[in-house]
């Protein structure tokens, strides 16, 4: 059982020091070319991260190589930002290796968490990087402008995301599929299911929607007519080195339906791009799973009648 707090902020009832999910302004990026992401893509966005992030707030940090949770204080930065990288003279794909950096062991509001996969076993590593919901949404679309510039991606979406508890994921879930069906701009992500199928097609749209050359090729996305399309004032489409970044809307916003709070910036982005979406996506845990929703969640805002 969980007690609702609010938009994506659950605790378990019997106990309340259980996050089970929160929110964040945060971007999930998929990731193509992993020998740029292991040897030095990881640590600079780390560095980048950390300079944005309320650094008090960060109190345990992780890897896959590691038996447990260490605490991260500004003293130990520099030993992890060398753990996340391998040498040029070692370069290799670490496949599975993780790295955790966060303020909450179960749902966490604050974040950086990155994942390395071998495509060629199938799957795409994924970084997502969660910052305050508070924070000025305009530092974000800096961040995802830096990233689109200097890194190479698959594709990635940000905005107002929700996070939650791998320890007990099914329930956790479940608090998101309720949080969905108020919250139109609320994005949700399970980025390890994603890797799997973000290779052949997008995995939704949001705020920010971001498309890396490579993928827009191989879905036949004609980014030139889609920086030319006749969009509504609320749609900026910027064009990035080696990235298209589709911008819906000055901010973001969680589309509180029973506010009556409407993305239609979000809805006319998601209609132009939802030919490219992911087909078939593996269904989310909980309510998604449980009523097969999770297609039908990704195109809420082109065909809203599925979700019913």
């Amino acid at each position: 059982m969980s007690k609702l707090r609010g938009p994506g902020g659950d605790v378990l009832a019997d106990n309340p020091e259980v996050t089970l999910t929160r929110y964040a302004l945060g971007l999930t990026l998929y990731l193509d070319e992993p020998y740029v992401w292991a040897t030095e893509g990881a640590a600079a966005l780390l560095r980048r991260f950390l300079q944005l992030a309320p650094a008090e707030r960060l109190t345990w940090y992780t890897t896959s190589t590691l038996p447990e949770w260490h605490r991260f204080t500004p003293r130990v930065a520099d030993d992890v930002l060398a753990s996340l990288s391998v040498s040029w003279a070692d370069v290799r794909v670490r496949h599975l290796f993780t790295f955790r950096l966060v303020d909450d062991l179960g749902a966490p509001g604050l974040g950086f968490i990155y994942r390395e996969l071998d495509a060629a076993r199938g799957r795409r590593g994924f970084l997502q990087v969660l910052l305050p919901e508070t924070l000025d949404p305009k530092q974000l679309l800096q961040l995802a402008k830096e990233i689109g510039e200097r890194w190479p991606l698959l594709c990635g979406v940000g905005g107002y995301v929700g996070t939650w508890n791998e320890w007990v994921k099914s329930t956790a879930f479940w608090s998101l599929y309720r949080s969905s069906q108020r919250y139109l701009g609320l994005d949700i992500q399970d980025p390890d299911a994603m890797s799997w199928c973000v290779g052949e097609g997008l995995p939704g749209s949001n705020w920010l929607t971001l498309v890396g050359d490579g993928l827009a090729g191989k879905l036949g996305m004609d980014l030139a007519a889609l920086k030319a399309r006749s969009w509504t004032p609320e749609v900026h489409v910027h064009t990035l080195k080696g990235t298209t970044l589709i911008q819906a809307g000055e901010a973001p916003t969680l589309g509180d339906v029973n506010a009556l709070e409407y993305p239609s910036a979000y809805a006319e982005v998601a209609r132009v791009l939802e030919l490219h979406f992911v087909k078939k996506p593996t269904e989310f845990w909980g309510g998604f799973q449980e009523e097969q929703k999770t297609g039908a969640w990704l195109r809420r805002f082109v065909f809203p009648e599925d979700l019913r």
